[in-house]
């Protein structure tokens, strides 16, 4: 079941969005195929700790994140990424390692690879790790807040 926070986050802002339920899944690329979905367009969620505080990058779930760039682009002197134990604080209402790509509902930044900000719909955990969401790429970057930075590099 998603999260009470994200269900209610969704429906207060009225952007249509659609909730799928799959198989147990622990990765984003498992994920998309258990759900049926193109892995370009399935973020995969990484939460880093850097020089000013927390922050979420989306990628697609068929590509890694290059930390380095990512500093490098985010201004930042440190970047690693967060523990289990930091993930357990900050996402107290979620399932270990299927953290929502709504950072903004934890006061956490978000980032989003350009690539994936290129695809029309994007597809992210919903809290668990048998509920996705889908929705307009476009609706997600104005909700989130995210920023548009290319960070990713393909597998």
């Amino acid at each position: 079941m998603m999260t009470n926070r994200l269900e209610q986050y969704l429906a207060d802002t009225g952007v249509p969005y659609i909730h799928t339920v799959h198989g147990p899944a622990f990765t984003a690329r498992d994920t998309a195929h258990k759900d049926h979905t193109p892995a370009r367009e399935m973020a995969k969620t990484v939460v880093f700790l850097g020089d000013g505080g927390y922050g979420i990058a989306l990628l697609p779930a068929n590509t890694h994140v290059d930390l380095q760039e990512l500093a490098n682009w985010l201004g930042l002197s440190q970047l690693r990424l967060a523990t289990e134990e930091e993930l357990i604080g900050l996402f107290p209402d979620v399932e270990l390692g299927a953290m929502p790509a709504f950072g903004n509902l934890y006061n956490i930044p978000v980032y989003l690879d350009d690539r994936l900000a290129r695809q029309p719909r994007i597809a992210f955990s919903a809290g668990t790790h048998t509920d996705t969401v889908h929705m307009n790429t476009v609706d997600f970057i104005r909700l989130a807040d995210a920023l548009i930075v290319p960070f990713a590099r393909k597998c």
